[in-house]
């Protein structure tokens, strides 16, 4: 891994341990994630997508 990556790597994990949303690629879209053990995260990730938690989410 280079240094490059590993500092975005790290700074991704900061965000997500502090209570922030990240976005990540994945194979054809990007994806939005935070720390599942995190209320305030969830609720706000909940919020940005406008997806009411009765359909849940993806782990």
């Amino acid at each position: 891994m280079t240094a490059h990556a590993h500092w975005h790597l790290r700074r991704a994990a900061d965000i997500v341990h502090n209570g922030g949303i990240i976005a990540y690629p994945t194979e054809a879209v990007y994806g939005l994630g935070c720390d599942p053990d995190n209320y305030l995260a969830v609720s706000h990730l909940l919020d940005i997508k406008q997806r009411s938690i009765d359909k849940g989410l993806i782990l």
